[in-house]
């Protein structure tokens, strides 16, 4: 929700260059709602240049009366591409298109109900290096299921804010803009171990998109790293292509892991998720839930019943078929009438 048109940025205040967030998530994590609930009105919707993804870009105000660009990317799982979604998502982050600026800032929405699968995107993030805020959306339905997060101790292991929010509700949107407004945003002390074996190719690697692909040093990492889990390979236009000799690199490295016998890309993304997998011990806790199965439980019971189930499904296409050609008769015959008599 965007504030109110009357209030503008103090009179006086020493300008300073719109900053650029990008708001990231799973699919289904309430990205988009927080995104509405942020920009209001003020949003413009297209599609990125040479691909037929949407582009959904809008502009709201900090708590100090700044106005801020949000950058609505597409849903993914992480930043591999296995889509041109996905890889629009990772060009924009990696700076790679050069019909969107590169986000000073990043949003990451996930799914307090599955903080360790959404963790994955994040971890990746980390690696970019940017000012990040963590939203743990759906925290209601979280409660509801038992699942207590320890915000202050995930907010402590990584290092950034971390906003519990109900996007749909429209709890935590206050405190989420206190933190966007924020010109102090840490970087995130997020580290984790790459196996041994693999530590050389990527700091090569990592060199050389530095030298020739004019990355910085982490953006590079994050990069390498990607190049190393065969998560790079969906190429869409618009995007900057891999420089030469850091494809001879990659190439030269798989080439001798392969006669070793290595399975690179399974030891990083191995490594990656032990380090997730800590985290989330220290910060998600089970509680025992009194009140019985959920709404949606005792639902789900029922329509995806072997039996019942099919029942359901029955009365539903019968009232569906009623509704077309009974139901709909007797308005069909007023409309006509009244038309008739006309």
């Amino acid at each position: 929700m965007a504030l109110p048109s009357h209030i503008k940025p103090t009179a006086g205040a020493a300008p300073s260059r719109q900053p650029v967030f990008a708001l990231v998530g799973n699919p289904n994590c309430g990205k988009s709602t927080l995104f509405n609930a942020l920009t209001g009105l003020k949003q413009k919707i297209g599609n990125y240049p040479g691909v037929t993804v949407e582009k959904k870009v809008g502009t709201t105000w900090s708590q100090h009366g700044q106005l801020m660009t949000v950058i609505d990317l597409p849903g993914a799982y992480s930043l591999a591409a296995r889509s041109p979604d996905e890889a629009v998502t990772r060009d924009v982050l990696l700076g790679r298109r050069a019909d969107t600026p590169q986000p000073d800032r990043i949003l990451c929405i996930v799914d307090a109900t599955n903080l360790e699968r959404n963790l994955y995107l994040v971890h990746q993030i980390l690696d970019l290096g940017r000012p990040v805020i963590l939203v743990l959306n759906m925290m209601d339905v979280a409660r509801e299921s038992g699942l207590r997060i320890r915000t202050a101790r995930l907010e402590h292991e990584l290092g950034i804010p971390v906003i519990p929010c109900e996007a749909v509700n429209g709890k935590g949107l206050v405190e989420l803009r206190l933190a966007m407004s924020r010109t102090d945003l840490p970087l995130s002390r997020h580290a984790w171990d790459i196996p041994a074996a693999i530590a050389p190719a990527v700091s090569e690697l990592q060199a050389s998109l530095a030298e020739h692909g004019g990355r910085s040093p982490l953006v590079a990492r994050a990069e390498a790293l990607l190049l190393l889990t065969d998560q790079d390979s969906v190429r869409v236009a618009g995007s900057k292509p891999l420089p030469v000799r850091t494809g001879e690199i990659l190439a030269h490295w798989q080439k001798r892991w392969s006669g070793e016998g290595t399975d690179w890309a399974a030891s990083l993304v191995t490594s990656r998720y032990d380090a997730i997998g800590r985290l989330c011990a220290m910060t998600i806790e089970q509680q025992q839930v009194t009140d019985g199965p959920s709404r949606s439980d005792r639902i789900d019971a029922v329509v995806t019943h072997p039996v019942w189930g099919w029942l359901v499904l029955g009365g539903i296409m019968t009232l569906l078929f009623l509704s077309i050609f009974t139901f709909a008769e007797y308005p069909m015959n007023w409309i006509d009438g009244h038309v008739a008599g006309v």
